[in-house]
Parts: C-alpha cells; sequence; structure tokens
C-alpha cells in the first residue's frame, strides 16, 4: 500500500455464497476513503507493517469472526522522474483509464497495466508514442479497460530512475450500493 494515497481492498469470498458486504477495520489514524461492499479505499498515514481485519457476510448473515490479514506500507512517487509527473484518473474506472503528462519532453521507457496475478492486459508503445504528434499535443494515454474482468490491477511506469506502481480499480464505480 502507498502511504498518504488512497488503496483500494477488494474482498473475494471463495467458500459457498459469495460475499454481499464486509466490516474493515484499520489503524487509527488511517482515512476511511470509500466503500463498495465488499470494496474498501484506505488512505495510510503510517509505514511500515499494519495489521486490518474483515468480517465477511453473504446471502446466509454474517460471519462469526473477523479475518485479519497484514500489510506493508511504503512511499510511492508520484512522478517517473524528478519534475515530470502525471496523473492517473479516473480511478475507480469502468470504462477507460487516462495517463496524462504534465509535458512529454521526457517519457517513460514503458507503461503497463498488469491484473492481480502478474498478467499484462494492457501497454502503450512508448517509442511511438515519442513519435505521435496527436500524444504530444494531448498529453494523455488512453486505455480501453471495460473488457476487463472487474478487479485490483497494477499500472507500471517504467523510467531508468524507478517503476512506479499504480493500484487501480476497474468494474466498481462509486454508484455501486453496499
Amino acid at each position: 500500500m502507498c502511504y498518504g494515497q488512497p488503496n483500494y481492498l477488494q474482498l473475494t469470498y471463495a467458500h459457498g455464497n459469495g460475499a454481499t458486504n464486509a466490516e474493515w477495520t484499520f489503524p487509527s489514524g488511517w482515512s476511511y476513503s470509500s466503500l463498495y461492499g465488499t470494496t474498501v479505499g484506505l488512505t495510510p498515514y503510517s509505514t511500515g507493517y499494519a495489521n486490518l481485519t474483515v468480517k465477511v457476510a453473504n446471502s446466509c448473515g454474517w460471519a462469526l469472526y473477523p479475518v485479519g490479514f497484514g500489510v506493508n506500507v511504503n512511499h510511492c512517487y508520484s512522478g517517473f522522474s524528478a519534475g515530470n509527473g502525471y496523473k492517473v484518473y479516473p480511478n475507480p474506472t469502468d470504462d477507460v483509464l487516462h495517463i496524462e503528462f504534465e509535458h512529454t519532453e521526457e517519457l517513460p521507457e514503458e507503461i503497463a497495466l498488469f491484473n492481480s496475478v502478474g498478467e499484462k492486459v494492457a501497454e502503450a508503445d512508448m517509442k511511438q508514442k515519442a513519435k505521435d504528434m496527436e500524444f504530444k499535443a494531448q498529453k494523455k494515454i488512453t486505455f480501453d479497460v471495460k473488457k476487463l474482468p472487474k478487479g485490483t490491477y497494477y499500472l507500471h511506469i517504467v523510467s531508468k530512475e524507478q517503476v512506479d506502481k499504480k493500484q487501480i480499480l476497474i468494474g466498481i464505480s462509486s454508484s455501486t450500493s453496499h
């Protein structure tokens, strides 16, 4: 998880009837940013290892005991090189994901989207984008994600200096009831 940034956790319940709701607990001082039934958005304000718990409900009712698990919280960087930032939006998303750059003089070497098991599901040809006049004018890459299965994905933006990783939630909209 990234310190000071929203991180989305999605509960997958593999036994019997699917999970319909969840009660999450997390360390004090963390910000609760959103809840969509079995998905929670948390913004941690401490680094290191943290314990969380979740209690699950399905069509039969609430589980008797919560399940605990741990996460590591680290500082994540918002730009792929000094002075050359970008923004990723919307997150969560249902149909498209935009990566918009402040400028296009320096670009990352690679931009790719991975599913939760590490399979690459989308990528941008950055060598081609560097020559593309429309891209240079818009300063934006767009991934069509509407055909991807609902879940948690990871956007990797690779430069010589570092790999920025952003957690992306696909298929869960803020209008979903809980």
